[in-house]
């Protein structure tokens, strides 16, 4: 939802019972809620916050403490996301004994689930933005939005074709929108390897990461392309993996070594140990807490919403100029907390609806 990712799968998702026959002996089924991902969405959700807050405009903060806090939480909050994705949507389908000829269905209930939040929270940064415009002197992003940038951001297409998009953080929910067309288009074919090399599976994406990028009229495709991320979501493939019973404990950690490793060279040391962490959090880590299922709940919404809540309390703030260094710390405390009451307004009003839409389409049994 960064990431994207951000989305209470398993919400939406029908769990059916067994109906099919297998040669291997029969996987076990996971209870359907698993509290942890709350924990871990609402924290990435709350780390990406702070990270804009605190290194989004680095003229704003004073540096110390508080500026320094948040240095990281940026690409260790995206990357739980691709880990939590790369994990709950594999389970996700999964539980509902998922084929193919529920493609569509699949990528509907997705829509449903997503899109509503994500277009809202368009609107409600042209609508600010529109407002903020009217007042001289007052510092705003957008300036003018083209129809052409605007119709990209419904196909998740601007960073594929260099169109700026009206929320940064958006890039990260076209990444998760590929994972989600390639796990729907390869997850069935997952499924049919043999137990003793199911995992395989998850090495194959990694290695898929080094595939060179494909060139769209003569030129490469930018970098809001998962191929670089595959072997975060991969990651998040083998803890599923570990969940359902297909890869011993024994297996799981050299893997999850070679995997991290894989990432460090493709990416970097941080993005592997973000995501290396967030696959332990969910395999080993049992959290039920009410505050943290709280903040699972908003996190998609507060991940939206909470740029261009920085953008127009910063702005403002910078129009006083009595607020100096400590003053403005206490802004961005405020800014955090106005991005959490506009997070839980927009998840009653918008993505809890969407969430029982999304549940209504249900998979039909094969």
């Amino acid at each position: 939802m960064t990431a994207a990712v951000h989305s209470d799968e398993l919400s939406s998702c029908d769990v059916l019972p067994s109906q099919r026959p297998d040669s291997d002996p029969p996987h076990p089924r996971p209870s359907s809620r698993i509290h942890t991902i709350d924990a871990l969405r609402g924290l990435a959700a709350l780390a990406v916050a702070w990270y804009h807050l605190t290194q989004g405009d680095p003229s704003f903060l004073p540096d110390g403490l508080l500026k320094s806090s948040g240095r990281y939480g940026g690409v260790a909050g995206v990357q739980s996301f691709f880990v939590i994705s790369g994990f709950i949507i594999p389970f996700a389908l999964y539980q509902a004994k998922y084929t193919q000829r529920s493609f569509f269905r699949f990528l509907g209930k997705r829509m449903l689930r997503l899109d509503p939040p994500y277009l809202a929270s368009i609107a409600f940064v042209l609508f600010v933005g529109a407002i903020a415009r009217e007042f001289p002197g007052f510092l705003w992003h957008l300036h003018r939005v083209s129809a052409r940038e605007l119709v990209a951001h419904l196909g998740y297409l601007n960073g594929l074709f260099a169109y700026r998009w009206v929320n940064n953080v958006y890039w990260t929910l076209a990444i998760e929108l590929q994972y989600y067309l390639l796990i729907a288009l390869i997850f069935p074919l997952s499924q049919r390897l043999p137990r003793r090399t199911a995992w395989l599976f998850p090495l194959m994406l990694v290695l898929a990461s080094w595939l060179p990028r494909p060139r769209l009229g003569g030129a490469p495709l930018r970098d809001d392309l998962i191929l670089p991320y595959l072997g975060v979501f991969a990651i998040g493939f083998l803890a599923f993996q570990r969940r359902i019973g297909t890869v011993s404990w024994r297996l799981f950690l050299p893997l999850l070594v070679v995997a991290g490793v894989a990432v460090y060279m493709r990416q970097n040391g941080l993005i592997a140990m973000a995501a290396v962490g967030a696959a332990l959090v969910i395999s080993l880590v049992a959290v039920h807490h009410p505050l943290l299922s709280w903040l699972g709940e908003s996190s998609y919404s507060l991940y939206l919403v909470h740029e261009p809540v920085r953008w127009v309390v910063y702005a403002a703030a910078r129009m006083d100029s009595s607020i100096g260094g400590s003053g403005r710390e206490l802004v961005a405390c405020a800014a955090l907390a106005i991005a959490f009451l506009l997070a839980r307004l927009m998840y009653i009003a918008v993505e809890r609806p969407s969430q029982r839409l999304s549940a209504r389409l249900r998979y039909v049994p094969t």
